[in-house]
């Protein structure tokens, strides 16, 4: 696996390995559909433009993101998580070392659909920025019935009860439960939940969807989440898929993945796709060449009653890491890496799905 500050080439064979690609150098400045790209790799303009692409898609029409000026370093003058200049232009800076990226440009796509109440904006954000659903720390069933739908919509309400409580209280009471609520509306009506977003304040708008009170209800009955998996991971589940045997294709690498809740961020890691066709008993087996520990993730795409799968860097034993779980049908994102030497360009990274 080459490795650079942020990511790394590799192909990829199902029951082969990822292997070593040799890339060009990396130009100043890149230009994408929604971005122009400033010191950034172009596999990190490519995952960053298949988050926002996959939002419009999503939300079918009812998101149309301005473009970003995206900086790969520092912060300059523009305090997270982004910035408008005088001509209206948006600037996002920032460093992979600062672990948020990804909700950076989620806060971009959150505040170009409205301007929501706090409680749904802050939801939005968690859940488009997508990332690790799978906590190491805080992976327990997410508490419905302690958020006060109705008071916290008010921003006054929301911003006091907030600063009233400590982080972690406040993360297990109402930042979860909050971007669990916004991911059962958007799953319900995408373009309803888009309409609903910017009017939200107004308890009158809340009738075009059944009422407040309905709502919530419907929401702390609906099957449980826990963890982060009310996140939607539109640049994990694009990356190319693993295909069967014999055949090889790249396989998106990189990462830079969200990764709150998670004791040690996979910071090199590859990404690919792979689908479970019927309950199936799934091996995934991942080798560091240069004696690294091998870890990884797999994490589904959509189906929020999948096992947790994880083997972490403090479970490795070795450069040689395995393990099995029992799938059910769906589709899958794998993400792999290793804690070899921080700039080891020669790293070979196997990965291996029976």
């Amino acid at each position: 696996m080459r490795i650079s500050v942020l990511l790394a080439t590799v192909a990829a064979v199902a029951s082969g390995c990822l292997e070593v690609q040799s890339a060009p150098p990396e130009p100043a400045e890149l230009a994408t559909r929604h971005f122009v790209f400033h010191d950034v790799s172009r596999l990190e303009a490519d995952w960053y433009e298949h988050l926002v692409s996959g939002a419009e898609v999503y939300f079918d029409g009812a998101l149309s993101v301005p473009r970003i000026h995206y900086v790969g370093h520092g912060h300059g003058d523009c305090p997270a998580p982004y910035c408008l200049d005088d001509e209206g232009e948006v600037g996002v800076f920032c460093s992979p070392l600062d672990g948020d990226c990804p909700a950076r440009v989620a806060a971009v796509m959150a505040d170009t659909l409205g301007p929501a109440p706090a409680l749904l904006r802050d939801g939005l954000i968690e859940v488009l920025a997508g990332g690790l659903g799978d906590s190491d720390v805080l992976d327990g069933e997410i508490d419905r019935g302690s958020l006060d739908v109705a008071a916290l919509l008010d921003d006054g309400t929301y911003t006091a009860a907030r600063a009233s409580i400590d982080p972690l209280r406040w993360e297990l009471a109402s930042a979860r439960p909050a971007a669990d609520l916004v991911r059962f509306l958007m799953d319900r009506d995408p373009r309803g939940f888009a309409v609903l977003y910017g009017r939200a304040h107004d308890l009158a708008a809340w009738r075009a969807v059944g009422g407040l009170d309905a709502v919530t209800a419907a929401w702390r009955a609906s099957p449980p989440r826990r963890g982060r998996r009310f996140r939607l991971p539109l640049a994990e589940c694009a990356s190319p898929r693993v295909p069967a045997p014999p055949a090889a294709s790249e396989v998106f690498v990189m990462a830079p993945i969200y990764a709150r809740d998670v004791d040690a961020p996979p910071r090199r890691a590859a990404i690919g796709t792979f689908v479970v066709p019927q309950p199936s008993s799934v091996l995934v087996e991942v080798q560091s060449t240069v004696g690294g520990r091998a870890h990884f993730r797999v994490e589904p795409c959509a189906n929020s009653a999948a096992p947790r799968f994880v083997l972490t860097r403090d479970q490795a034993e070795g450069p040689v890491a395995a393990a099995t779980a029992d799938l059910p049908a769906g589709r899958y994102f794998v993400v792999a890496g290793s804690d070899g030497p921080t700039f080891s360009p020669s790293e070979l990274l196997r990965v291996k799905l029976y």
